[in-house]
């Protein structure tokens, strides 16, 4: 296996919690639940979601403190971007490789992307509500933070 299909079978295997007002709800890539987005629909999700991260840029473990710091200027960017979102984890199932995260709701996937890269990040986590949540990857990392 090469280490392109390594991390693709990590994002895929990985479990993705949401924190919504109604409580956390986990997602993973293929798995429909209507529930979770009904929970999306109530906390204001119109049509489609985006998982990003700012943490651990290219796949590669920083320094708490730095994807702290990575952490809040995403959230700065969001800000002023005037996206609506909630507050994420990403996690593999046995707690491993934490990422804290956003989830932007209705964000063009374009201009979400392009912040991803960015910020480092080889993949997003996108969801068309009734659908299965799936992976898509980034151009390529493209870290300038």
């Amino acid at each position: 296996m090469t280490n392109g299909d390594t991390l693709e079978t990590a994002y895929r295997l990985a479990r993705y919690r949401i924190e919504l007002p109604s409580g956390a709800f986990e997602r993973r890539i293929g798995a429909v639940d209507p529930a979770h987005d009904d929970a999306l629909r109530a906390a204001g999700c119109r049509r489609h979601w985006t998982l990003i991260s700012a943490c651990n840029p290219g796949s590669v473990a920083l320094p708490a403190a730095d994807n702290d710091a990575r952490h809040a200027a995403l959230q700065r960017e969001l800000d002023a971007r005037a996206w609506a979102y909630a507050d994420s984890l990403a996690d593999a199932d046995d707690g491993s490789w934490p990422e804290r995260g956003y989830c932007v709701f209705d964000a063009d996937l374009h201009d979400i992307a392009a912040l991803a890269q960015a910020f480092g990040q080889s993949a997003l986590v996108h969801g068309q509500l009734g659908d299965a949540p799936q992976l898509i990857w980034t151009p390529g990392p493209k870290t300038d933070r």
